[in-house]
């Protein structure tokens, strides 16, 4: 099941409304604890907070800096924005904001690679952007690293449906298969989190279901 990514800034109902023409489900991402009647919810927060935030919240997200060695260690499940380093390129390879002693740490923790369509909406540099996106999809390709792309929408205008993000994807050199795992994986680690919080769960292959 594919579900959005967006940042609402009290307007959910629109956010609601494009969702409805685009067919999709919305995960909305709040910068602190605010309660909401959807179970689809997340909080977005700095490196330091990871920790005391990662047992309260159905998604935890972070979004990367110039520096972000602390956030992989620390096992967000989402970490997004990689790209957008001030940074410039090296000769022969891009400052994508990965390599591969990141790429350890988010396979161990389970932390997932996000790609943002907003962010590519937003560049400044649309054709570093890309590069720098093509980079992070081979090394996470390479060594085993979940990816989720989503429209990380500030807007709803800034949304897109499932199948433009999936063809984003595959322009981008992600495999087809790596590319539908990309579009589900969001759900798929909601629903852990969310049995994680209860007492029954054990592990992903043990959780006992309340009657």
């Amino acid at each position: 099941m594919f579900v959005d990514i967006v940042f609402p800034q009290k307007n959910e109902k629109e956010f609601l409304s494009m969702a409805e023409k685009l067919g999709s489900k919305l995960c909305f991402v709040y910068p602190k604890e605010e309660s909401y009647e959807k179970e689809f919810s997340g909080i977005i927060t700095t490196q330091s907070q990871i920790t005391k935030l990662k047992q309260k919240a159905n998604l935890l997200v972070v979004r990367a800096g110039e520096e972000n060695r602390k956030a992989f260690d620390a096992g967000p499940d989402i970490i997004f924005g990689l790209e957008n380093s001030k940074r410039p390129d090296f000769i022969h390879q891009r400052n994508s904001g990965l390599n591969q002693v990141l790429c350890n740490l988010a396979k161990k923790h389970g932390t997932m690679i996000g790609i943002s369509f907003a962010d590519f909406l937003r560049a400044e540099k649309p054709a570093q952007y890309l590069g720098r996106v093509m980079q992070n999809i081979m090394l996470c390709q390479k060594y085993n690293v979940e990816m989720v792309v989503a429209s990380f929408a500030r807007t709803p205008y800034e949304m897109r449906p499932e199948h433009e993000l999936k063809s984003f994807c595959l322009m981008l050199g992600m495999h087809q298969k790596t590319a539908k795992e990309a579009i589900n994986n969001l759900h798929k680690k909601i629903m852990i989190n969310q049995k994680k919080k209860r007492k029954e769960y054990y592990n992903e292959e043990i959780y006992v279901e309340e009657n």
